[in-house]
């Protein structure tokens, strides 16, 4: 059974999402731009990059993120 938490406005988030979103948060914050895909995957102790990937796609589905449309590796923007 996954761990729900409850996050801000409403939104239930898994535990997965909730250590990705605030591991990205913290490093935008600390350097100033968002980390690859991989950064988070191994953070994570993900064994693949695609499993990262669906928890971003699905934070920015939620509004949490923009992705920039230069389609950098770097590319997630925080919204305010």
């Amino acid at each position: 059974m996954r761990k729900i938490t409850r996050l801000h406005k409403g939104i239930y988030l898994t535990e997965n999402q909730y250590k990705i979103l605030k591991f990205v948060n913290q490093y935008i914050d600390k350097h100033g731009f968002s980390p690859t895909i991989f950064e988070v995957a191994k953070h994570m102790g993900f064994r693949y990059r695609s499993q990262a990937q669906i928890v971003i796609d699905r934070l920015c589905h939620y509004g949490f993120f923009t992705k920039n449309e230069d389609f950098t590796i770097r590319n997630l923007v925080k919204v305010k």
